[in-house]
């Protein structure tokens, strides 16, 4: 092999600089997707904690609900024994009469 040869395959400092500024701007690349990539986590970190307050005050309000009709059907359920009661003495009475 004669010395052009080689000198051929060996990389020149401006090549050697050329992949480097080359590598540099895919490393600018990289840190780029990574911060949009920690921007979009942090939304998304932002809007599931608002959906989990939101949650907590309709878990909250359903429980409020669930203890109106408790309480609206214990009334109802209360109020069905005395019509009943009303109408087993009316009854009664009826018979008697």
């Amino acid at each position: 092999m004669s010395k052009d040869a080689s000198s051929e395959l060996e990389p020149t400092l401006h090549d050697v600089l050329e992949v480097l500024a080359l590598t540099n701007q895919k490393i600018d690349g990289v840190k780029d997707a990574v911060l949009t990539v920690n921007q979009r986590v942090d939304s998304v970190e932002v809007r599931l904690s608002t959906l989990e307050r939101n949650t907590e005050k309709i878990k909250a309000s359903i429980a409020d609900v669930q203890d109106d009709l408790t309480s609206a059907l214990a009334a109802i359920d209360t109020d069905s024994v005395t019509v009943l009661g009303h109408e087993r003495r009316i009854a009664e009475l009826e018979e008697k009469a």
